[in-house]
């Protein structure tokens, strides 16, 4: 399930990129200063074209029938300059284009889909390559980009699965996504030092590629960037990389060994996925986070190091890494801990992943109280586990796909099994599941084709989908009347080929009346009805190891009998004679109608829990159930160990306040204050949908707006907000913001001659960054400004500092440059400049 929710976000991903190559384009390019009109379009010889503004032409369509094409440089008298967008979209007949060297920008799209095109010789005066110009020309074997050109459109060479080599100039300074996406005949390429970045799904497979190394100028690896390079073997990171991004080698299938740098800050989701022959890999200690199924699959791995730098684990880090056998955490890591290459959380309290080569996990600690979401997924070799009595909670795909894992007793600890707990354990032929357990999530125990019986306690009312679905050895099942919610196919149903199918002969056995009986109607499966008269009694206890002060629920609950049922609640120390009833009524009866009440243990040692049913209105037998509790002594005392991010900053600079706690009893929860320290009232940083300032959330912001002095405090609430309060306190000085916001932008030059481009360049400091930009020009005879370039939206304003006009006749031009700060909603500065046209 996990390997296929992958590869469905990867393909449609990257469907998603490859669905964009199709659409439309606007006819006006912003960044080209170019404008034509369709009513313009005229014909020669077999092309159709326009004449652009400056008397040049751009070709617009090929109509001829292909073969071997020139363009020609020029058409009546004018030159021809550039190709326009899908000017020879879908032209399969064409094998070879010959461009003329008037020609300086190839069209988005310009040769998309001209399959039987071989070559192409682009000239040296092409300055612009747009997204898609050759994307699907799957005959194309070659192709050099010449020196003028510095980037390299998105989905340029898209699907050119014969190109075997290209040739990228050092004027190049960026690779843009999907640029080379599906060049699956490239064996080698060379990226020039030029380059700085490279795009999501640059090379994504590229399943010739060998080798690549990464220019010094590159930061970050973008998403899928290399994903699907099956034959690349070794790769060079430089040093000056700081994050691996999602999927960025996934499949790389042949990779034996990688060096990750030590300016690498994260590892991304799916990073290194499947790359089955990756034998050994290096975290280096600036690594603060690994995503999410980052080395899914790496099934040559053998074992890794988590340095102490690592605060961020996601699900599944090391899923079906069927060859690793020991995972080891830096002793100084203040997040996570290991022992017997388990890895666990810092005090061993929740097991997050067992090494996928491990045979067996029997020396779990009986300190810790739940098994994580995919703690043991892909543990091909397990096949035996003790889950000590402290657990109380199986996460969701614990044991997924443990496919030699053949028995497990789940201890009466125990109280929810999560969503795919059991997936795929097709060796499991039996289980028990303890009368603790009070839900079983969907899927738990799908496709656990080996399971031939399973029990399933009153204590359970809810059962999820498919929870055992695909259990085809499974013939009959024992539902109990406590059962009042049974999700699709939880039973009955096997998965045959391509569809679900019923199991010939299943049984369902229950009471008549029960949910059982309707499940078995609504899916058409024989039910059996049996009678159970006796009372019976199926409480439980939220707990059987806590610690002092801290309260255990006590829940009563019973089947057979007569109902209306009463319960009554004892405690003691095992070294007492007396009990304690945990509630009494008006009347003075430990019998009451409430099926849950709590009582808190004040100190250590050995208690002796009693819960009694008694039917007929609390008139009839009584059953007794007796459990045990530990109760070790609480020495840890909640500490505060909260933040602020700066003590001294300027007006209007955010400032984040940081909830940290340790000790006490998690989870725990935060508020967050400040005032003036002159003001008498404090201000709530954060307030939840119910007015309350106690959050979950470990970290708000807030943004002085005045010099002064301000008091910051950060509270934290233990168990779960409705614990002890522990304050935190402290001093910020604001100071006024002196800095104003001023325009530096400039003008190419100040004198030109007509018909030649002028450049804008919008610079700005002071204010509040993030800065946008607007661009305008006018003749100074004119009243009105001309907008140099217009957002999609309809705004002038742009992120881009840069932007180009050409003023056609001579005269005096005004050319005006605005800056606004605050990611274009702040102030307003404006510059203007005169220039000359001769």
């Amino acid at each position: 399930m996990k390997r296929l929710l992958k590869k469905l976000l990867s393909v449609s991903l990257c469907a998603a990129l490859i669905g964009g190559t199709a659409a439309a384009l606007p006819v006006f390019v912003p960044d080209s200063g170019i404008t034509a009109s369709a009513a313009d379009t005229l014909t020669y010889g077999d092309f159709n074209y326009t004449v652009l503004d400056d008397s040049t032409i751009q070709i617009k369509k090929y109509k001829g029938s292909g073969g071997d094409v020139t363009i020609p440089s020029k058409i009546n008298g004018k030159s021809v300059t550039s190709i326009g967008d899908y000017a020879f979209d879908g032209c399969s007949s064409l094998t070879s284009v010959t461009i003329p060297n008037s020609v300086t920008s190839i069209g988005n799209y310009a040769f998309l889909n001209c399959s039987s095109l071989t070559s192409v010789t682009i000239p040296s005066s092409v300055t612009s390559i747009g997204n898609g110009a050759f994307s699907r020309c799957s005959s194309l074997t070659g192709i050099t980009i010449p020196s003028s050109v510095t980037s390299i459109g998105g989905s340029a060479f898209f699907g050119c699965s014969s190109l075997t080599s290209i040739t990228i100039p050092s004027s190049v300074t960026s690779i843009e996504n999907s640029a080379f996406s599906h060049c699956s005949s490239l064996t080698s390429i060379t990226i020039p030092s030029s380059v700085t970045s490279i795009g999501n799904y640059a090379f994504y497979g590229c399943s010739s590629l060998t080798s690549v190394t990464i220019p010094n100028g590159v930061t970050s690896i973008e998403n899928s960037a290399f994903s699907g390079c099956s034959s690349l073997t070794s790769v060079t990171i430089p040093n000056g990389v700081t994050s691996i991004g999602e999927w960025a080698f996934d499949n790389c299938s042949s990779l034996t060994g990688i060096t990750i740098p030590s300016s690498v800050t994260s590892i991304g989701r799916w990073a290194f996925s499947d790359c089955s022959s990756l034998t050994s890999v290096t975290i280096p200690s600036s690594v603060t986070s690994i995503g999410w199924d980052a080395f899914n699959g790496c099934t040559s791995l053998t074992s890794i190091t988590i340095p102490s730098s690592v605060t961020s684990i996601g699900n599944g880090a090391f899923y079906n890494c069927s060859s690793l056998t020991s995972i080891v955490v830096d002793n100084n890591n203040s997040e996570y801990s290991s022992a017997d290459g388990i890895l666990y959380n810092k005090d061993k309290t929740k097991l997050i992943c067992c090494p996928g080569g491990k045979k067996t996990a029997n020396n779990i600690p009986s300190s810790v109280t739940s098994i994580g979401d995919w703690a043991f997924s892909g543990c091909s070799s397990l096949t035996s586990v003790n889950i000590p009595s402290s657990v109380t909670s199986i996460g969701d795909s614990a044991f997924y796909n443990c496919s030699s894992l053949t028995s497990i007793t789940i201890p009466s600890s125990v109280t929810s099994i999560g969503d795919s707990a059991f997936y795929d354990c097709s060796s499991l032929t039996s289980i028990t599941i303890p009368s603790s357990v009070t839900s079983i999530g969907s899927s738990a125990f799908e496709n656990c084709s080996s399971l031939t019986s399973i029990t399933i306690p009153s204590s359970v009312t809810s059962i999820g989908w498919d929870a055992f679905s695909g259990c085809s050895s499974l013939t009959s099942v024992t539902i109990p009347d406590s059962v009042t919610s049974i999700g699709g196919r939880a039973f009955g149903y096997k998965w045959n080929k391509y569809e679900y199918a019923k199991i010939d002969g299943f049984t369902i056995y229950g009471k008549t009346g029960s949910y059982a009986e309707t499940y078995a109607n609504n899916n058409r499966i024989k039910f059996v009805s049996i009678s159970d008269t006796a009372l019976k009694n199926s409480s439980s206890i939220s707990a059987t190891t806590v610690k002092a002060g801290t309260e255990v629920t006590m829940t009563g609950k019973a089947t057979g009998g007569t109902s209306p049922y009463k319960y009554a609640y004892y405690y003691k120390k095992s070294t007492d004679s007396a009990w304690t009833k945990a509630y009494v009524t008006s009347s003075g009866s430990a019998y009451t109608k409430y099926d849950s009440v709590t009582f808190k243990p004040t100190s250590a040692g050995t208690y002796n829990v009693r819960i009694n049913v008694k039917d007929k209105y609390g008139e009839g037998t009584v059953v007794s159930k007796d459990f045990k509790l530990t109760v070790t002594a609480d020495t840890t005392a909640l500490a505060n160990n909260s933040s602020v991010s700066a003590t001294s900053v300027k007006a209007n600079t955010e400032v984040t306040l940081t909830g940290k706690a340790t000790g006490g009893t998690s989870p725990y929860k935060y508020a967050y204050y400040y005032k003036k320290s002159t003001e008498s009232s404090w201000t709530k940083a954060y307030v939840t949908s119910s007015g309350s300032a106690y959050t979950k959330y470990d970290s708000v912001t807030f943004k002085p707006t005045t010099a002064g002095t301000y008091d910051v405090r950060i509270n934290v609430k233990d168990e779960y907000g409705n614990g002890k309060v522990v304050s935190k306190d402290f001093k910020l000085t604001v100071t006024a913001d002196t800095t104003a916001l001023a325009n530096n932008s400039s003008v190419s030059a100040t004198s030109v001659k007509a018909n030649t481009e002028v450049t804008l360049t919008g610079k700005a400091t002071g204010g509040t960054s993030p800065y946008k930009y607007a661009y305008y020009y006018k003749k100074s005879t004119d009243s009105s400004w001309t907008k140099a370039y217009v957002t999609s939206s309809g705004s002038a304003y742009t992120k881009y500092d840069s932007k180009t006009f050409t003023p056609k006749t001579a005269g005096t031009y005004d050319v005006r440059i605005n800056v606004r700060d605050e990611y274009g909603n702040g102030k307003t500065v404006t510059k203007d400049f005169k220039i000359t046209v001769k």
